[in-house]
């Protein structure tokens, strides 16, 4: 009853109408991996917890480590309250523990069955891996592929059998997940070429506070170029280190948590070629951007980048790696060099500051309406969607 038939060589078919989906349970947001607040995915996270109210109507719900919850002061802007019973709206902070061990048990073991005690509808999964038992809808998003392009930086027993656990993760989250999404046409081809899906591309941008003038002054008095993020090994350092090495250019500032690659960027240097800030808070970021001489990125690897947009926005000209993600990025308003070639990345610092007004003016052109909250905007409508 209620179908109509369709006729294929001669053989009637019932054809069922197109019913439009109907939400019955919470969408939860699985952001439980993450911990900080300088990364991108940090700051990604925040945008929605800021914004969700606004697209759940009471329909959603936000998962993450108590960690990040107790060291974010942005949960008292957004109204939740933490809840163990009432699911939704509200937040639900798991308590992870300290360890990559205890997160992988929280996501995989704990969050599948606190799904199903929810009954959700359907889980996006901010941080490229989803837990894999939840038999309902599911949704990820896959911000690169650097775990299996990238397999030469990961050295130690722990490190390669991080590796080993995240790209099997990634894998099966991706047979598993409806949608698939990521933050630029590099790494959706990169899917695309790697697992044969579609991915849906959602570029992300900088906060608006960056197109601000800077309240803090700043922390480093003088001249100085600029590298913002974490120190892994696949951004290059000590590479960068070694192409301005007497060259004249002031010291490198670099501010952000230690990464893989913090002791052999310390073991490169020498006595004034750079200054570590560790990990600052937004504000004294906005404010060296603001400052910088050049923001550098000679990364090997990046899914999107985004402090090439953050520099851009707050009008600091940047010098960045022609590979991957960044030419998309950048859009000609910085300048590109061969993060391979010593030669390359040190004339690509020479350039940038004899012509610093002239790529400050691009780089604020091209930043213009790239900003976080219109990005995860357009994200979270489309996971509330059923197209």
């Amino acid at each position: 009853m209620g179908c109509e038939t369709g006729n294929q060589e001669g053989i009637q078919i019932p054809v069922r109408p197109v019913r439009k989906h109907i939400c019955n349970g919470p969408v939860v947001i699985n952001a439980i991996p993450l911990r900080g607040r300088l990364a991108g995915l940090e700051q990604v996270l925040a945008e929605v917890w800021r914004q969700i109210p606004s697209f759940a109507s009471g329909n959603g719900v936000l998962a993450v480590s108590r960690d990040w919850y107790e060291n974010n002061p942005v949960n008292c802007e957004a109204g939740f309250p933490v809840s163990g019973r009432k699911f939704y709206p509200s937040v639900f902070a798991v308590n992870t523990g300290s360890s990559r061990l205890t997160r992988i048990i929280s996501e995989q073991l704990m969050l599948p069955k606190l799904l199903h005690r929810m009954k959700a509808d359907r889980v996006f999964s901010l941080c490229n891996v989803s837990p894999v038992a939840f038999s309902g809808k599911q949704f990820v998003m896959v911000h690169d592929l650097h775990w299996f392009r990238q397999a030469a930086i990961f050295r130690g027993y722990s490190d390669k059998l991080r590796a080993g656990y995240v790209r099997s993760a990634i894998s099966l989250s991706i047979a598993r997940s409806q949608r698939v999404y990521t933050g630029s046409p590099h790494s959706a081809n990169d899917i695309g070429e790697m697992f044969g899906v579609t991915a849906r591309v959602f570029p992300w941008g900088a906060r608006s506070f960056f197109y601000d003038s800077p309240h803090l002054p700043c922390p480093v008095s003088g001249e100085f170029l600029l590298f913002v993020g974490q120190t892994n090994r696949r951004k290059n350092l000590p590479a960068f280190i070694k192409a301005v090495r007497g060259k004249g250019f002031p010291p490198l500032v670099i501010a952000g948590s230690c990464g893989d690659g913090e002791s052999e960027i310390l073991q490169t240097a020498v006595p004034g070629e750079i200054i570590r800030l560790g990990e600052p808070d937004d504000a004294t970021v906005h404010s060296l951007l603001a400052n910088a001489q050049a923001m550098v990125y000679p990364s090997l690897y990046e899914g999107f980048g985004l402090p090439v947009i953050e520099a851009m926005a707050a009008g600091c000209p940047v010098v960045a790696a022609a590979v991957t993600s960044i030419p998309f990025v950048a859009a000609g308003a910085a300048v590109l060099v061969d993060p391979h070639c010593h030669e390359s990345m040190a004339l690509g610092v020479e350039k940038v500051m004899n012509n610093r007004s002239e790529y400050i003016r691009m780089g604020r052109l091209r930043a213009q309406g790239m900003t976080m909250e219109a990005a995860v905007s357009k994200l979270l409508r489309d996971i509330f969607s059923d197209n």
